[in-house]
């Protein structure tokens, strides 16, 4: 019995020193190669960064849109937040009460509908498709030269069967909702829309021509609704 206890833990003994050496090993394989493992990490930081640099700049353009007593959108500006309590006065609404016309506005802003006519207003089918970024010397955005000639402003054909490569309207709009965003602060009632691209002037242009569209489709609702009443 004594000799089968005294096996028992030589065997373990043995087990953990053997781990011992193991764990020692691994230690000096670490130190013995800890040049080689600087440089793999420096390697990959300085890769990380250059790749960052290397992407194209997305500039956002945002309005805050509060709903007025005559049920129209007015865009406040492109104010921080901080400055949001002092529209409250403005907005002519009752913050406690969700609006049905905001809701709606809200529902007309993410519809397809809504897209084509902002996209035919703004003539944004070819920036929002071929473009892969922006020339800040030249204020010009740069377009992908395999699909879209922007000398001729038209989009190039496939080789083989001669078919264009412009996208569809449909695939346009999945698009521009990957740029495009509207939300309400459910606190103050307020309507955040926000448009990201390569360019910060049809960044900025896109969120100015939506206030102009839902504007519009809201007083030609209003002159229906009157002239059926």
């Amino acid at each position: 019995m004594s000799n089968e206890f005294e096996n028992l833990t030589n065997s373990k003994d043995l087990r953990f020193f053997h781990d011992g050496l193991d764990l020692m090993e691994m230690l000096n394989a670490i130190l013995k190669y800890k040049y080689t493992f600087l440089f793999l990490f420096a390697s990959l930081t300085v890769l990380v960064v250059i790749y960052a640099i290397s992407l194209p700049n997305i500039y956002s353009s945002k309005a805050i849109l509060s709903e007025s007593d005559n049920f129209k959108l007015s865009s406040q500006g492109y104010s921080p937040s901080s400055r949001l309590s002092s529209l409250t006065s403005l907005a002519g609404i009752n913050l406690g009460e969700s609006s049905l016309k905001t809701n709606e506005a809200i529902q007309i802003l993410k519809s397809y509908s809504f897209f084509i006519k902002l996209m035919e207003k703004e003539k944004l089918f070819d920036p929002l498709m071929a473009s892969t970024g922006w020339d800040q010397s030249d204020n010009k955005l740069i377009y992908n030269s395999s699909i879209y000639d922007s000398l001729k402003n038209e989009w190039k054909k496939n080789n083989r069967s001669n078919i264009s490569l412009k996208p569809t309207n449909q695939e346009a709009f999945e698009q521009f909702k990957q740029f495009f965003s509207v939300s309400q602060d459910i606190e103050t009632g307020f309507v955040v829309i926000r448009f990201k691209h390569f360019s910060p002037y049809l960044a900025r242009q896109v969120v100015d021509s939506t206030i102009s569209v839902i504007n519009q489709e809201f007083r030609s609702n209003a002159i229906k609704e009157a002239e059926l009443s």
